[in-house]
């Protein structure tokens, strides 16, 4: 027990996908706040990030060294650029140590809502991204 379902294997850097089968079916997941994100795609490795607009400590000096860039101006400039960039490293599955310069796909911004940034990605050189976006349930709709 523990660990990763029977239906799920962990990649090489542990990444979670369906076990067995011929593995046509890939997902990523991101959360942050009350916003969720599911990416699903067919026969490319995928990945997803959300975020938050918040304050991020040491931003500049995450920019620099992550994102190899100077200019970013505030935390909104700066978590859409992070979410693009998560969720390259996460199509690739290397984790967050990783590095994006074998990126070969699509990467796209998605409207979370107000006061989000999101991207998904996709490894695939020439692919349509489709962003369907639907409430699943509305805060506090759940008792409990």
């Amino acid at each position: 027990m523990g660990g990763v379902p029977e239906r799920f294997e962990k990649g090489p850097h542990g990444k979670p996908r369906l076990a067995g089968a011929d593995g046509w079916l890939r997902f990523n997941l991101s959360h942050s706040g009350d916003v969720t994100l599911l990416a699903v795609a067919r026969d490319s490795e995928v990945g997803v990030d959300v975020e938050r607009i918040r304050p991020v400590i040491e931003m500049r000096a995450i920019a620099r060294r992550w994102l190899r860039r100077d200019d970013i101006a505030d935390e909104r400039e700066f978590l859409r650029a992070w979410t693009r960039h998560e969720a390259m490293l996460k199509a690739l599955g290397v984790g967050l140590s990783g590095t994006v310069e074998s990126f070969d796909g699509v990467v796209a911004e998605i409207d979370a809502g107000p006061g989000y940034a999101a991207a998904v990605s996709v490894l695939a050189p020439q692919v349509k991204c489709v962003s369907l976006v639907w409430p699943l349930f509305q805060k506090g709709a759940i008792p409990g």
